[in-house]
C-alpha cells in the first residue's frame, strides 16, 4: 500500500480556506443577527485551526472507528500525518466541520 506524508501545516493552511465555514461552526456565526456592536466577533485564526486540529486528531485517536473520512489516515506524528493513497483533503475537511 503506497502511503504520502501530509504535514499539519498544510493542514492549517487548507483549513483557513473554508475560514467562513469553521467560523460558523465553531463560533455560531449566524448570531450577527442579535450583534450589538459592541463586543467583538470572535474571527477563526491559524492558532485556532492548529488547536482544532489538535483536538480533532486526538479525539481520531481514541474514536477512529467513528470518522468516516479519517479512514485513510495510518499514522499521525507531531508534525505530520501518513495516509494511504485514498485520502482526499476536501473529505478530511468536511469531516472536522461535521
Amino acid at each position: 500500500m503506497s502511503s504520502k506524508v501530509i504535514s499539519k501545516t498544510q493542514i492549517i493552511e487548507e483549513m483557513m480556506c473554508f475560514k467562513s465555514s469553521f467560523e460558523k461552526v465553531l463560533y455560531s456565526k449566524d448570531y450577527r443577527l442579535y450583534w450589538n456592536g459592541d463586543e467583538e466577533i470572535a474571527s477563526f485564526t491559524a492558532t485556532d485551526a492548529k488547536q482544532y486540529l489538535y483536538t480533532f486528531l486526538k479525539f481520531y485517536k481514541e474514536h477512529h472507528c467513528d470518522c468516516m473520512s479519517c479512514s485513510s489516515i495510518i499514522k499521525i506524528n507531531k508534525n505530520s500525518i501518513f495516509v494511504n493513497k485514498y485520502f482526499k483533503m476536501h473529505s478530511f475537511i468536511n469531516e472536522m466541520l461535521s
